[in-house]
């Protein structure tokens, strides 16, 4: 975007606690992408677990100053659909103001609804790959490595969760798929292409990198390191096994740091590392 082009006016609706961890922590990072590609960007969302990004107007629906709704009072669900109608509410007003709504999940359906009436363009995240397709591959691994889920886990069957973010992917214009397998699920359910927008997640330079002084490792081996959740989804056990496989698990190590766990695939985790993975398990 060059200074003589008007800027892109764009209004960001996340109906987490933005700036937290894992999606929340990328929704402030694409916050702070948009401002410096020079996007005037209003940004609404549940709450503000840290400052915007320069640049950043926002406002918050669950939250008014210290004062916050916790989401457990209505609940994730409840609380998303009300953070989706306050925000659909204000659109009429804003509609001169902005030229592109981006949605997330299961916080959306009355925004893109409002949306098309007044007919602004709209988008909706999909940071993982169709619910559906999710809900489903994660039952057949689970019930082939004996492991059952809790039936609040987030990849546990949830028939209203699915409705929901089903009708999301019909109302939104685009949805927008950081990966070809994230795609790919989609147009395995009949999406057409044209509605799959592609892009991409990054990281962040300025806090990931090498230390300047690292020395070099002197011990032998390859030294592997997984940090993430410990879930079925996420295929640890996968890797695990490659490593067993592997004859770099003689001499290397594989340590795994997860930020949340599943107790009984962490027990399973725990099984591998007495077969020879060196595991570091931390909370």
């Amino acid at each position: 975007m060059t200074k003589k082009e008007k800027p892109i006016r764009a209004l960001y609706s996340f109906p987490h606690k933005l700036g937290a961890d894992r999606i929340c922590y990328t929704a402030w990072q694409q916050l702070a992408g948009l401002s410096k590609a020079g996007v005037e960007v209003l940004a609404i969302a549940g709450a503000l677990q840290r400052a915007v990004p320069p640049g950043v107007t926002a406002k918050t629906t669950l939250a008014r100053g210290k004062i916050r709704l916790p989401y457990k009072v209505l609940g994730g669900m409840r609380t998303f659909a009300l953070h989706d109608w306050l925000v659909a509410r204000q659109l009429a007003g804003l509609q001169d103001k902005i030229d592109i709504i981006h949605t997330w999940p299961l916080g959306a359906r009355r925004t893109l609804q409002e949306a098309a009436r007044l007919g602004i363009p709209t988008v909706l995240e999909r940071p993982n790959a169709h619910t559906r397709y999710a809900y489903e591959s994660v039952r057949k691994e689970c019930e082939r490595i004996g492991v059952a889920l809790p039936p609040d886990h987030e990849h546990a069957f949830n028939p209203e969760i699915l409705k929901r973010e089903e009708a999301e992917y019909q109302l939104a214009g685009r949805l927008l798929c950081p990966s070809e397998f994230t795609l790919k699920t989609f147009l395995d359910e009949g999406y057409p292409r044209e509605r799959l927008a592609r892009h991409i997640y990054g990281h962040d330079e300025t806090r990931y990198y090498p230390a300047p002084d690292k020395q070099a490792n002197e011990r032998k081996g390859l030294s592997m390191l997984f940090v993430g959740v410990c879930a079925v989804r996420k295929g640890l056990h996968f890797a695990l096994e490659a490593w067993l496989k592997s004859p770099a698990s003689r001499d290397g190590t594989n340590s795994c740091l997860p930020t949340r766990q599943n107790w009984r695939l962490f027990s399973l985790t725990l099984v591998f590392a007495c077969w020879g993975i060196a595991g570091m398990c931390l909370n």
